[in-house]
């Protein structure tokens, strides 16, 4: 897992096709755009080379990614989704054998729509997320969780942390909303399903903006509905 990384290329994209350098916020929309297509990051390496911010960008969810993401110790800040996704979060899926690793994600994902199956990291992991964070808000209505909504049989999630308001209607948990796979040496530091209230939680990092958006939306109650929330767990919501 912590093998030293090879040497970094200049641009966007190393000689190589199957190593992908990512330098710029246009260079982390172009990969998003080429994983639509399900098979295109089969093999491939992602080497996020600097923080991110995707402030006043409309990001999609990156749709399907099977390859190794290496985040490098960085941080992709500023991710915000309020349109309607579902599968939801900074990908929408993370396949079998894929790897999401070193990265930390900050932001607020609130989709409309079904709301369901939602995370800060991933909507849905079949591959493995290693030593990521997420700090933020999340909130859905079902399969929500603060890194993944629905962790499926093959997904495993390892030393992982989030930090982060997590809210929903059924199957709510601090890391993953529904668990079907393996969760081990991580740890949620966040509120799930309580009354919010301002500045209970250190969310250190993130912008003004987004910060002001939180308490906004989280501060009116709406997050939750009339009716109690029900599978609901520090870690996760159904296990």
């Amino acid at each position: 897992w912590t093998a030293a990384l090879p040497a970094l290329a200049e641009g966007a994209e190393a000689a190589q096709s199957d190593t992908i350098y990512i330098n710029s916020t246009a260079d982390l929309l172009r990969f998003a755009q080429n994983c639509a297509m399900d098979s295109w990051s089969r093999g491939k390496t992602v080497i996020l080379q600097e923080n991110l911010s995707l402030e006043g960008v409309e990001w999609e969810p990156i749709p399907s990614f099977s390859g190794h993401f290496r985040g490098n110790g960085h941080t992709i800040r500023d991710l915000e989704l309020t349109e309607s996704y579902s599968p939801a979060g900074l990908f929408a899926i993370v396949e079998e054998g894929g790897l999401v690793q070193d990265l930390t994600v900050q932001g607020f994902v609130a989709p409309g729509g079904t709301k369901e199956t939602i995370g800060g990291i991933a909507g849905i992991n079949r591959g493995t997320l290693l030593n990521c964070q997420f700090i933020g808000a999340v909130t859905g209505a079902a399969e929500v969780g603060g890194l993944v909504g629905r962790n499926e049989t093959n997904g495993t999630i390892a030393r992982c942390t989030a930090r982060v308001f997590v809210s929903g209607k059924s199957k709510t948990g601090g890391l993953v909303g529904c668990n079907e796979g393996a969760i081990s040496s991580s740890t949620n530091v966040g509120a799930v399903n309580t009354e919010y209230q301002n500045n209970t939680l250190n969310l250190e990092g993130l912008s003004a903006e987004l910060l002001s958006k939180i308490n906004q939306y989280l501060g009116t109650g709406t997050t939750l509905n009339n009716n109690a929330p029900t599978v609901t767990g520090g870690i996760a919501g159904h296990s």
